[in-house]
């Protein structure tokens, strides 16, 4: 039965039909051992092809954000960049990365947080540079956090208040 099963997802994935995806969500699935006939097999499938449908049409909810020179800290002894993006989660699971900016010398580490500003739960987004950021600085950042409504525009957010 495994051995019919394997053709069947072999000739799925040959003829573009099953991705890659799903025929490992099968190949890997715990199938019970008393299912040895097909329609056991086909309710089985049935039931992953749901759970993988289901997975398929829920978006991956992640933004493009722009921090600029306003987000910058003046006060800090570092040089820093510091926003806060309002989401609507209090997901500790963040991911940010640069896309693009107009600085390549600033050689820049980010990172991501979960903070709380005046009662709105977000995501927090820090920036250090190597040296002094340059008058018109942009950084494109993408951005994702686990339960994101919405990605709000980016506040300015020291330390202090973050």
């Amino acid at each position: 039965m495994r051995k019919n099963l394997a053709l069947m997802l072999a000739g799925l994935l040959a003829g573009g039909l099953l991705t890659s995806v799903a025929a490992n969500a099968v190949t890997s699935a715990k199938w019970p051992a008393s299912c040895t006939t097909m329609t056991c097999v086909n309710d089985h499938l049935k039931t992953l092809d749901e759970r993988l449908n289901s997975i398929r049409q829920r978006p991956l909810r992640m933004a493009r954000v722009v921090l600029t020179q306003e987000h910058v800290e003046t006060e800090a002894e570092v040089w820093t960049l510091a926003a806060f993006i309002p989401t609507g989660s209090d997901s500790r699971k963040c991911l940010a990365t640069f896309l693009e900016s107009n600085d390549a010398g600033a050689e820049p580490t980010i990172y991501c947080g979960m903070r709380v500003l005046d009662g709105q739960p977000g995501v927090w987004l820090h920036v250090f540079l190597a040296r002094p950021s340059i008058p018109e600085l942009f950084f494109d950042v993408a951005v994702y956090q686990k339960g994101a409504r919405e990605y709000g525009r980016p506040i300015p957010c020291p330390i202090p208040m973050c």
